[in-house]
């Protein structure tokens, strides 16, 4: 394991110091892409769904050359498609058919014609294609394709942050909770500060941290419970902790009295969490009434209008996460014009990232661009198509309300 991750380590920074050298010989910005953007006539030709409904997975191969297909699923091992499930090698391809993968049992069919099944059970909510037509010309053609089940219902819990919607809650986490400090500090927050969607807690955490005073409450019975875990190891063994985080929807349910109590805030915190409001901008309405005069808003959640929505449609990254019942309502347009209204006067508004989690090269290309070119960056940030919405506003005299125990 140790060799491999030295490899992978040695690769990465010999890759690194050979387009730095490129770059200042040619005088320009080089970047490393995948096989497949070399040559366009070597893709396979399919119609695939990222998003899969209903109880198949149909891929529609369009190449009109008949050959040999060789086809092999897998599924995922974190972010990345390496779990082999089943394979089939020299199968008959006549011309246009489809491939259909039935999510029940995995049973497989080419042209109607049942091929076999994986050997062990589907897992996870992933799957990935990887395909190679070998013509009768001569042409081998291939494709990855990536898929979601967009399946997902029930109770919000531990496997909704280990596997089910998140690869790794608490790594992600890490990451957002330095940039969201990094945010307050920049415009000034304090506390008492709410966090609405708190999750398992790791912000509150480093507020305590801190010495900023903040609450939390989180629609999952499973992330309070790590989150009240993750803050009394931050209490003195002889003081007893506190019940800074609670169980509560936000959206259609009032605020827990201890909660309610300690308004008005100063600092109203809706991280990752506004999409998930099925009336996102009626449940800020009733949360902006536990805002104290001058209180300052930040809020981070996805925007309907990005360039990825209309490229992918139904297929877009934001439908993933199943919890997502407010997505469509979310744009910086509709920022603007709805907050005004609510008492909020918008300091700062932008977007960034081109986000999708295929594995097909014709979703990943745009992962590629925005992480290799800083023009297409900035052109999402100033047409204002990224897919994620960073905002921050302040609450205005004339929408300033007193709290409401």
């Amino acid at each position: 394991m140790l060799k491999t991750q030295l490899k992978t380590h040695l690769k990465t920074r010999f890759k690194g110091w050979l387009l730095r050298a490129i770059s200042r010989l040619t005088g320009r910005h080089a970047v490393l892409l995948p096989a497949s953007a070399r040559e366009e006539s070597a893709t396979l030709a399919v119609d695939a769904p990222y998003r899969v409904e209903g109880e198949r997975l149909t891929l529609q191969l369009l190449e009109p050359q008949p050959g040999k297909l060789e086809a092999s699923l897998f599924g995922y091992r974190g972010h990345f498609p390496t779990r082999l499930l089943w394979r089939a090698d020299n199968l008959p391809y006549s011309g246009p058919c489809s491939l259909d993968l039935r999510l029940s049992d995995g049973r497989v069919e080419l042209a109607g014609v049942a091929r076999g099944s994986p050997a062990q059970r589907l897992e996870g909510r992933r799957l990935s294609w990887h395909l190679k037509l070998t013509t009768t010309g001569g042409d081998g053609l291939t494709r990855q394709t990536g898929h979601y089940l967009a399946g997902g219902a029930g109770a919000v819990e531990e496997s909704y942050y280990q596997g089910d919607n998140y690869v790794d809650h608490e790594r992600e986490a890490a990451g957002e909770t330095r940039r969201i400090l990094d945010l307050l500090a920049k415009h000034g927050a304090r506390g008492p500060l709410l966090e609405v969607g708190c999750a398992t807690g790791a912000v509150l955490a480093a507020l305590a941290e801190a010495g900023i005073e903040s609450w939390g409450v989180d629609i999952s019975a499973w992330a309070i419970e790590q989150a009240r875990k993750r803050l009394a190891q931050q209490v003195s063994a002889h003081k007893a902790p506190q019940q800074r985080a609670f169980v509560c929807n936000a959206e259609s349910e009032p605020l827990p009295r201890p909660v309610a109590a300690a308004g008005p805030f100063s600092t109203l915190l809706l991280w990752a969490v506004f999409e998930h409001f099925a009336e996102p901008y009626e449940a800020l309405r009733r949360l902006s009434e536990f805002a104290a005069p001058d209180a300052l808003l930040l809020i981070n959640t996805v925007n309907a209008a990005s360039l990825t929505h209309h490229l992918f449609g139904r297929d877009w990254e934001g439908f993933h996460d199943w919890t997502h019942l407010g997505a469509t309502e979310v744009t910086v347009q509709r920022l603007r014009r709805e907050l005004p209204p609510l008492g909020w006067h918008i300091e700062r508004l932008d977007t960034h990232l081109a986000w999708t989690g295929s594995a097909d090269p014709t979703h990943a290309t745009l992962r590629d661009w925005y992480a290799a070119d800083a023009r297409f960056r900035r052109l999402l940030r100033e047409s204002e198509a990224g897919d994620m919405v960073t905002l921050v506003a302040r609450k205005t005299e004339s929408g300033s309300m007193k709290a409401t125990p």
